[in-house]
């Protein structure tokens, strides 16, 4: 309670500031670098300085293992792991509604529930039966992966619910962002990450790190990069030894060659050379995604014997990974050298409420659109301004990872001393400015002037810091428009 009566003073501090192109597809598609034209991004999601895609050259490892106990060495390919459906222009639209009522799936980018019309549907769309319900969707004609989590038919009804959606580029990054940190699985990414893919097993060679999974003896709180999330329980649930997004390998010189079954060396073979990242928990299990109806594990034989020989195989391979503590650098998939971008260089701000009017009373008619990176703005007869507050995230606190969703504040803070671009996109009759003030909102530190859709400025953090940023936005009179700002360092 004292904390939304100082934010309410703090509006009231704060001056409504002068508000001196095409809808744009999800925001960071401008940075990321173009699969060669040969890869089907249905296949081999992501750009290739992913660092799902990238190599590490000449990594260094730790000392410290996986815990036996309680991670049994397993590969899931069934009702706990994922598939990605491919969507062409010929599927319909379908609406997604809310696992148990019409409020809609939590849109967590968008910070609300609602229904999600996903506009091609694949008639084979089949999630996850157990109770994550993981399912993705690669969109052909948009480029871009939905993914959702507690996705089921319900056959009463005929509708299809869900419990989260999210979505992201195929051609992006592959993980969380600043501006987009979440995603289905605890380390705030899409499924299709490292999933060990139905064609890949037909080939048994794989070009990609693989997602893993652990128990809460395995982990310990505090995502690392790349990750940007964990799970909400993981403050006072994990007792490990590593954090979600850590990098594991296996040893140059693991033998792979003496592995019983091929999946294993192709597994092992991968290991070695691009790693395996951590992105979610288990229950008793070290776990190896593979595609839902994929050939993957070997656990049965044909006749539907148990094959003892194939957990040996990934007790072998789970007994041998070790933590990455540093590397010489990395090669992305084209096999040319580069350095991953970091948190700090990416867009930092997303067009994410909450927003309240700055010029009327009452409920913002503004929303944010996750597919698009968009605030949209209603039509209107007179001019409409709003405003959104971002405070300082203060890692001091516990969970600061979390304090986009509820606290109002950046995922990544700008740097102190630093200069920004501040880059403005959308269309229609609108504008936008960013400011700096004063944590307490009574002082003006900088602020651009108004930007409209492809318009550029710069503001220079002080070197105190940035206790509280606000976007201005101005909508001029007539029909429905659409921006959104950017935060680049120059």
């Amino acid at each position: 309670m004292k904390t939304n009566m100082f934010r309410r003073r703090v509006a009231k501090s704060i001056a409504i500031a002068p508000m001196v192109g095409g809808f744009a597809s999800l925001s960071g598609v401008a940075h990321a670098q173009p699969q060669p034209k040969s890869v089907d991004l249905f296949e081999k999601p992501f750009s290739p300085q992913s660092l799902w895609n990238a190599r590490p050259l000449n990594p260094v490892l730790g000392n410290t293992a996986i815990p036996a106990t309680n991670n049994r060495a397993y590969l899931e390919q069934g009702q706990f792991s994922s598939r990605v459906f491919e969507a062409t222009s010929s599927d319909p639209p379908v609406s997604i509604a809310g696992a148990q009522d019409a409020h809609g799936p939590w849109v967590s980018d968008e910070l609300r529930h609602r229904n999600v019309v996903i506009p091609h549907f694949p008639a084979d769309t089949q999630p996850a039966t157990g109770t994550d319900g993981h399912c993705e969707i690669y969109d052909r004609v948009s480029g871009l992966i939905h993914s959702f989590y507690g996705m089921k038919y319900d056959a009463n009804a005929r509708m299809w619910r869900a419990k989260k959606y999210t979505v992201v580029q195929a051609g992006g990054g592959g993980w969380g962002s600043p501006e987009r940190p979440d995603g289905p699985r605890a380390a705030g990414v899409s499924t299709a990450g490292g999933l060990l893919r139905i064609h890949e097993a037909e080939l048994l060679e794989l070009s990609h790190a693989i997602a893993v999974a652990a128990d809460a003896n395995v982990l310990r709180s505090g995502p690392v990069f790349p990750a940007t999330l964990e799970d909400r329980d993981g403050g006072t649930r994990y007792t490990g030894p590593f954090a979600m997004g850590t990098l594991l390998m296996l040893p140059h010189d693991f033998d792979e060659a003496s592995l019983a079954f091929p999946h294993a060396r192709a597994i092992a073979r991968t290991l070695k050379t691009f790693g395996a990242r951590l992105v979610d928990q288990t229950v008793g299990t070290f776990a190896f995604y593979g595609e839902i109806g994929s050939a993957w594990s070997q656990s049965r034989s044909g006749t539907g014997a148990r094959n003892s020989g194939w957990e040996t195989d990934l007790t072998r391979i789970r007994d041998a990974l070790r933590p990455v503590m540093s590397v010489e650098g990395w090669l992305d998939a084209n096999g040319a050298r580069f350095a991953p971008s970091a948190w700090s260089d990416m867009n930092l701000l997303s067009m994410r409420g909450p927003w309240t009017f700055a010029n009327g009373t009452g409920q913002p008619t503004c929303e944010f659109d996750t597919t698009s990176g968009l605030l949209t703005l209603p039509a209107c007869d007179q001019p409409l301004v709003f405003r959104k507050l971002l405070y300082l995230r203060d890692d001091a606190s516990p969970a600061g990872w979390f304090k986009w969703q509820d606290s109002m504040r950046w995922y990544t803070n700008p740097q102190a001393g630093s200069v920004y671009r501040i880059i403005a996109s959308g269309a229609g009759e609108c504008e936008a400015s960013f400011e700096i003030r004063t944590g307490d909102g009574a002082r003006r530190l900088g602020a651009t002037r108004s930007l409209r859709p492809r318009e550029t400025d710069s503001i220079a953090i002080p070197r105190d810091g940035a206790p509280l940023c606000v976007v201005h936005v101005l909508k001029h009179p007539g029909p429905a428009a659409a921006i959104r700002l950017e935060v680049l360092k120059a």
